[in-house]
C-alpha cells in the first residue's frame, strides 16, 4: 500500500498506463516513453527533443523512482493477469473437451480424446519423441569434411573408382 506522499499524480498515472498498455487510439505508445509522455502531458508547444528528455526522466529510476516502480508494478500486474487468463482459458478448453468425450458424436469424441492427449502437460502422443541437439561450428564442419576426404583418398574402393573413370576416358 503506497502512502499518500508516494502516490502518483493523475498525469504520472496516465503516463504509466500509456507506457505499459498503450492507448486504443495510440497502441504504439506501449513501451515508448516519448509517445506515452505525449498522451499524458500537454506537449503542443514542446520540441520533440524536450519531450524525449522529459519522457526519459520519468522512466529513470534515479530521477523518478516512484514512476519507475509504478511501471514495474504495472508490468507485473499485467503479467499475472495474462497468466491467469491463459490458465482459465486452458481450464475451459479442458472442460469442453471432456464434456465432448462423453456427449459428442463418435468422431468428435475420438478427436476430443486426441486433443486432450496432445495438451501440454499430458503429451501422451509425444512419449516416444526424443530430442537431441548438436552445436555445429564452421571449424568443426570443416574439420569433419577434411577427415572424410582424407579417409576417402586412402580407401582402396574409392581409388579403384577413380582409376576406372580414368581408364574409361
Amino acid at each position: 500500500m503506497t502512502k499518500e506522499k508516494d502516490a502518483l499524480t493523475m498525469k504520472q498515472r496516465a503516463f504509466v498506463t500509456a507506457y505499459c498498455l498503450g492507448q486504443p487510439d495510440c497502441p504504439e505508445a506501449k513501451g515508448v516513453a516519448s509517445r506515452a509522455y505525449k498522451i499524458a502531458y500537454q506537449c503542443e508547444n514542446m520540441k520533440e527533443s524536450s519531450i524525449y528528455v522529459e519522457a526519459c526522466r520519468l522512466t529513470d529510476p534515479d530521477i523518478s523512482p516512484k514512476i519507475a516502480q509504478a511501471i514495474i508494478e504495472e508490468n507485473e500486474r499485467l503479467l499475472v493477469k495474462h497468466n491467469l487468463s491463459a490458465h482459465s482459458l486452458r481450464e475451459k478448453i479442458c472442460e469442453g473437451l471432456l464434456r465432448e468425450t462423453q456427449l459428442g458424436s463418435d468422431a468428435s469424441r475420438v478427436r476430443s480424446w486426441e486433443l486432450l492427449g496432445k495438451m501440454s502437460g499430458v503429451n501422451f502422443f509425444d512419449a516416444d519423441k526424443v530430442e537431441t541437439s548438436q552445436k555445429l561450428t564452421i571449424e568443426s564442419s570443416e574439420e569433419e569434411l577434411m577427415e572424410s576426404i582424407a579417409s576417402a583418398i586412402n580407401d582402396p574402393r574409392v581409388t579403384a573408382l577413380f582409376n576406372n573413370k580414368k581408364s574409361e576416358n
